[in-house]
This record gives structure tokens, C-alpha cells and sequence, in this order.
């Protein structure tokens, strides 16, 4: 079978879970003799709209190079005829049997159309809330959990947060000053006032229609295009339903894991362990919404009730220049029971977790499908995670890990104290431990779905 997937960014640059998941998944496909391509953008790139291309692993993998502009306008990352042009001619060349869409950030949502103008089967992979918000998590700019998608709200809540510049000098300019003053008073500020449209930089572009009423539409309209959405939580699956998208369309389907074998021989490369010591790690990209900050004070009221018992390593990248990763920074070294491990690759997630007592999940924003739960599970290392979306969902709270309460470092550092003084709970939590579903099972359910979808 010849399969496209189109993805928003990928390997090797960006490994994410939806890229993970990506490759993991077009690597069995070509193994299983499948003739797999991957087209995918690659953002922020010197090179607008070269096409890249190289084989990998069996793999045809396209790359169309975009210099994103960003807030240049309302639709930046979902309009792009230039992608489309690109797109419908690489689809001819390759005239895939179906097409299955994991991103189209980025990309284009117009590309559904000419899809389907060929008479190709779509499939799509909802990884995250961005059909359903336009930033992607469903916090608004107060960093707080919004209800859903409201046209007024949502138009606030982007101008909150971007500047729509057609000028590029300019938008460089203001880029650049977003990244360097990020989490400051100033940049606060300088939000607030844009947000009441106090100081005026977003172009007007005519249209009397609300733009945000308008992303809702064509997501909408795409949406209508795509004949089976896959959801790996029944959490976001029931929120697209509330969304818009037909009950009978979509289906709950976890996402496989690709299982790591350790190399025979290799030590633990990360964690050293120590006699009466319970170490945590946090493996994910350290931002705001991931909830650093409620790790990092919950670490901090442990240390100060004089805990030297636990332990926290951080491992997951973040950006040196911003006032918020210089804040992360200087928070970390303060910490004597925290320690930064640096960014990691994907192939040494096992190595991490071989001696880490517990995985911490603090995300503030209700996360799809955390695949580093599962490669927590494989691990049989447990999970103490926020208890909202689909970290809740996949941790079953005091049978095989723990919830505590969003946002709350006070509850977490709860949490951390009452697995220090049970310890014998570890095991109970380890042997309830769910299933995890393997890349190989994943493959074998999609191919069935690919060919009931071809046939029809």
C-alpha cells in the first residue's frame, strides 16, 4: 500500500510526541513492506519553500522549508497557497492509495480539498487541541483553562498574545523583543494594552467577518473533508464531539509505542542512585505550559521543610535567550535537590527512566496523550501527573500512580512527600500498570482502517 503522511514539522530536528509517533509509525509501515512518504515542513528555515528531499530507514521523506512569518497575519499557520501549489503537485507525483494527516500547522488546510478532488481517502490523527484553538492548549492569556471556543473570547485571547505585521522589518523586530522580554512586567504590559487596543500594530485587513470566527469555519469545513478522525484519549475525543466533529467520525484508538531495547552492557548514563533517596524525572520541553514553574516550587517547599530525601532531574530543552529560560535557569541552580540534565534524544528515553522512581507530569494545560506516560509504563516506572485531559485519563489516581490538583505546587509536593513515606505503594502502583499498545499493534489496526477506507 502506498501511504502519504503529512505532518506539520519532523526527525531529526524536532522530536516532539507527534513527530515521535510519526516516525516510529512510517519506519513500521516501510518495514512491514508498505511504500511510506513523509511530507513535512520545515520551519523557520533561511530557505523559503525549498523542497528537501532524502530517503531514511526505507522512508521517503519530503521536506517543504518555510522562513515562517510569524503574527504576520491572523492565518499564518493554516493558509498557504504557495504549500498548496507545492502540495498538489508532490500528490500527483506520488498519487498516494490514502493519506494519512497527523499536523497541517504550518501546512494548509486547503490541501483536504484537493485530496479529496482525487478521490483519496483521509485519515487524521488528532494529537493536540488545534483544530479547536488557536493556541493550541486552551489556556487563555491568564494562563488558565478556557471552557471552549467562543468567537469573541478567542479573538481577545490571540490579540492578547500576537502583533499582526505585514512589515518584516518590523516583525523581526518585534519577534525578536517577544522572545527576549517574555514573562518581564514590560511584556505583560505591552500585552494588556494591545489587548484593549491601546497601541496599535495589528494590520487591518478589511474583512468585516471576526477572524476568529472564520479560523472556526474552515476547520470546520476541513473537518467535513476528512472521513475518519483517530483520537488517541477518549478525553480529546469527547471534546471535539462537543467541538462539532460527527460522533460516527472519529474513534478512540491510543497510539502504539515503539519499544527501545537497552543495549547489553550500558550502564545507567543519567541517574545514580543513592541509598533512601526516591528520584523523579520530568522528560518534555521545559515551557510554561508544561508547568516547570509548579515542579520547580514544589521541589522548593520540600527543601525548605528540609527534604533532602527526594530528588528531581530535569531533562528536556529550553531557550537560553528568553527572560523565562534565564528565570528556569537561575530557579534550578538555587534548588539543591534539582538538577538540570539538558535536552536528550528519544533513543536514550530508556536509559532516563532505568532508575527513576517516579515521572512527573505537571502539565497546566489538559494534555491529549502523553506518549512519555507510556514510556513511563514500559519502564515500570509510575506517574504522578496533573489531574486534567488525558494525563488523568491514562493515570489512574491511587491505583497505578497519582493526581494532584492543576497548578498547585503545594499539592504536589503533597504527593512527592506521601510516595516517600509509603514506599511500598511503588509496587502496587507498578503492578497495575495498563497495557501498552506497541507500534506493531498500531500498525496492524491502521492497515485494517486504511483498507476499509480504500475500498469504500
Amino acid at each position: 500500500m502506498k501511504i502519504l503522511y503529512v505532518i506539520h514539522q519532523y526527525w531529526p530536528r524536532y522530536q516532539s510526541g507527534s513527530e515521535n509517533y510519526t516516525h516510529y509509525i512510517v519506519k513500521a509501515m516501510a518495514d512491514k513492506g508498505h511504500e511510506a512518504f513523509v511530507l513535512a515542513v520545515e520551519p523557520n528555515s533561511d530557505k523559503d519553500y525549498f523542497i528537501e528531499r532524502y530517503k531514511e530507514e526505507g522512508v521517503n521523506i519530503i521536506k517543504i522549508h518555510k522562513s515562517l512569518k510569524v503574527c504576520s497575519s491572523f492565518d499564518w499557520n493554516y493558509k498557504d497557497l504557495e504549500y498548496e501549489k507545492i502540495f498538489k503537485e508532490i500528490l500527483d507525483e506520488i498519487n498516494p492509495e490514502i493519506v494519512h494527516i497527523q499536523h497541517l500547522m504550518y501546512a494548509s488546510l486547503g490541501i483536504a480539498k484537493i485530496i479529496k478532488e482525487r478521490k483519496i481517502p483521509i485519515i487524521y490523527t488528532l494529537h493536540d487541541l488545534w483544530l479547536e484553538c488557536l493556541r493550541i492548549t486552551k489556556l487563555d492569556h491568564s494562563n488558565k483553562v478556557c471552557e471552549g471556543w467562543g468567537e469573541k473570547k478567542c479573538l481577545d485571547c490571540y490579540n492578547s498574545n500576537h502583533l499582526n505585521i505585514k512589515n518584516k522589518y518590523l516583525l523581526k523586530i518585534v519577534n525578536s523583543l517577544n522572545n527576549l522580554l517574555q514573562g518581564t512586567v514590560v511584556h505583560k504590559f505591552a500585552l494588556f494594552l494591545i489587548g484593549k487596543r491601546k497601541i496599535f500594530l495589528r494590520n487591518a485587513s478589511g474583512d468585516k467577518k471576526n477572524p476568529a470566527r472564520d479560523r472556526f469555519e474552515k476547520m470546520v469545513k476541513m473537518a467535513e473533508k476528512v472521513d475518519l478522525f483517530i483520537s488517541p484519549s477518549d478525553f480529546l475525543r469527547k471534546e471535539f464531539v462537543k467541538w462539532g466533529i460527527e460522533e460516527e467520525k472519529i474513534i478512540y484508538s491510543r497510539n502504539g509505542m515503539n519499544i527501545l531495547k537497552n543495549e547489553i552492557g550500558i550502564k545507567s548514563k543519567f541517574i545514580k542512585k543513592e541509598d533512601g533517596i526516591l528520584d523523579f524525572v520530568f522528560t518534555s520541553q521545559v515551557r510554561e505550559h508544561k508547568g516547570v514553574d509548579v515542579l520547580l516550587e514544589g521541589f522548593e517547599i520540600l527543601e525548605k521543610k528540609k527534604n533532602n530525601k527526594v530528588r528531581l532531574f530535569i531533562f528536556g530543552g529550553y531557550d537560553k535567550r528568553s527572560v523565562y529560560g534565564r528565570k528556569f535557569k537561575k530557579k534550578v541552580f538555587s534548588l539543591r535537590n534539582v538538577k538540570y540534565m539538558g535536552s536528550f534524544k528519544n533513543s536514550d528515553i530508556n536509559y532516563i527512566l532505568k532508575d527513576a522512581d517516579y515521572l512527573i507530569l505537571p502539565s497546566i494545560w489538559p494534555e491529549n496523550a502523553p506518549l512519555v506516560i507510556d514510556e513511563a509504563y514500559l519502564n515500570n516506572v509510575p506517574c504522578i501527573v496533573s489531574n486534567i485531559g488525558g494525563m488523568a485519563e491514562r493515570v489512574e489516581d491511587g491505583d497505578n500512580g497519582l493526581h494532584f490538583k492543576v497548578g498547585d505546587a503545594e499539592d504536589l509536593a503533597d504527593k512527592i512527600e506521601y510516595v516517600f513515606n509509603n514506599p511500598e505503594i511503588r509496587e502496587k502502583f507498578i503492578s497495575n500498570i495498563p497495557h501498552v499498545k506497541t507500534i506493531d499493534e498500531n500498525v496492524s489496526e491502521l492497515i485494517e482502517i486504511y483498507k476499509k477506507h480504500t475500498k469504500n
